[in-house]
């Protein structure tokens, strides 16, 4: 489990936001990266951990403003 938490950014840039929510996608998947013992991840094991991890997060910011 992760907790991601920042201020309302209604007013902000869509885009500003999601570039914020990926950014905290990557250190939550250097955690896991770093709890599961992966050193060298391929690049698309990477991506993909990423990409979901981002979509999670993006999916719990549109609940929590609507």
């Amino acid at each position: 489990m992760a907790i991601v938490a920042f201020g309302k950014h209604k007013d902000q840039d869509p885009i500003a936001v999601a570039g914020l929510l990926i950014h905290e996608a990557v250190h939550i998947w250097q955690a896991i990266k770093d709890h599961i013992g992966e050193k060298y991840p391929s690049s698309e094991f990477e991506a993909y951990s990423i990409q979901q991890i981002s979509q999670e997060l993006m999916w719990a910011y549109r609940e929590s403003i609507q």
